[in-house]
């Protein structure tokens, strides 16, 4: 074999090389300047994205970092993948990160004004960013919304958490005339992990104390919602709900508390139940408490998240309803224990005109196929105070698995008197 036959394809050869060997070089480099610029960033969940793709406007420029997110509050244990995905957020917290990968590797940053929802991690791997949370002037005066969590990358991250609703405000129109200047808002949902991560939770719904006496608008209040969790991968606990905002009103008028969300189902574990928001009427009004949300399903194995506490109702002298608590979530199909459901709303009344109703309790959760244990139903809620009521229903208990045991019925309620 002479060299004069094979040049060409030696010259080829040698060309494919020197360009394997730039671009193995380049991306050295650019993972050298990404790694020294580490420091530069903080450790938490979502957050970096490449400038670029930030807005930016005077006076609400983003931070290129920003805070740390929260998911699933669940103890999972070794179900629980949050202490593998975070040991990578100091360096996937850089915005170079993301620059030098082109996208495919990075946290997402946080929502802001202008772009409210938070920004997916990188395509492959990064955690979401959180949603933007209003103040009630920037929801008042520009209308901006909460922001929903960013969703994690393909293969691993935690979704990003749902923005906060602003607070209902009230105040004078262009003609003096006081009236409401925006709603309690409901909280943004949390994002979707990767296929290993937890869901972000939910956000609070915002509160309404309205204070009456509106010659335009409505005087009765309703609480914001919370939020919907987000999904958990493959290998993760799913976000848990947000916690519904209060509502208090004046007179003859409603009060109505926002429910909780309810949370997202995940691989590995369910997250919790928001919590429903407290309702009151200072008069003879008719005051209805938020509902608590469902917990989150496993779906393989690993425990069921906790259904949430519905809030309580209070009137001077009409009717108090509690609301009805959130269901338990299911164990994983293989194994994994329910989860309990959450305790129905109370009731109270201020005077004997007033009536009362108690909330019911939540069902517990279903347990996985063998070695698992059904959740305990939850309490039906107490009727109190100077009127009369009754109190609510328990919750069923969830069916035990192969080898494990049922859950106990809630109990039910006091009735006043």
């Amino acid at each position: 074999m002479s060299s004069t036959k094979f040049a060409g394809k030696h010259r080829a050869y040698a060309a494919r090389g020197t360009v394997a060997r730039r671009a193995v070089g380049g991306a050295m480099v650019g993972g050298a300047m990404a790694v020294a610029f580490i420091g530069f960033g903080s450790i938490g969940t979502a957050q970096a994205q490449p400038i670029a793709n930030i807005p930016c406007i005077p006076g609400i420029c983003p931070s290129l970092i920003g805070s740390s997110g929260d998911t699933s509050s669940s103890g999972g244990g070794i179900f629980d993948p949050a202490p593998f995905v975070n040991a990578f957020d100091p360096f996937l917290d850089n915005p170079l990160v993301q620059v030098f990968t082109f996208g495919a590797i990075g946290n997402g940053a946080d929502g802001n004004l202008a772009h409210p929802d938070g920004y997916n991690g990188g395509w492959l791997f990064g955690s979401g960013g959180d949603g933007y949370s209003p103040t009630a002037a920037e929801a008042a005066t520009l209308g901006t919304q909460p922001g929903n969590g960013g969703n994690a990358g393909f293969f691993g991250g935690n979704g990003g958490r749902g923005g906060n609703g602003a607070d209902a405000t009230y105040g004078p129109d262009i003609a003096g005339v006081t009236v409401q200047l925006n709603p309690a808002q409901s909280g943004g949902r949390g994002g979707d992990a990767g296929a290993v991560g937890n869901g972000g939770a939910g956000g609070d719904g915002g509160d309404d104390n309205n204070p009456g006496g509106l010659l335009l608008g409505d005087n009765n209040a309703e609480g914001g919602a919370g939020g919907f969790g987000g999904s958990g991968g493959y290998y993760g606990i799913g976000g848990d709900g947000g916690d519904g905002g209060e509502a208090t009103a004046v007179g003859a008028n409603e009060a109505d508390g926002g429910d909780g969300g309810d949370a997202g189902n995940g691989g590995t574990g369910g997250g919790d139940g928001g919590e429903g928001g407290d309702a009151e009427t200072t008069g003879t009004g008719t005051a209805t408490s938020g509902e608590g949300g469902d917990g989150g399903n496993a779906d393989f194995v690993g425990n069921g998240g906790s259904g949430g506490d519905a809030g309580d109702a209070e009137t001077e002298g009409g009717i108090a309803n509690g609301g009805d608590a959130g269901n338990g979530g299911h164990g994983g199909v293989v194994f994994g224990d329910g989860s309990e459901g959450g305790d129905g709303g109370d009731s109270t009344t201020g005077t004997g005109t007033g009536t009362g109703t108690g909330g019911d309790g939540g069902d517990g959760g279903n347990g996985g196929t063998v070695f698992s244990d059904g959740g305990n139903g939850g309490n039906g809620g107490d009727a109190s105070g100077a009127g009369t009521g009754s109190g609510g229903s328990a919750g069923d208990g969830g069916s035990g698995g192969f080898g494990g045991n049922d859950g106990s019925d809630g109990d039910t309620g006091s009735d006043n008197p």
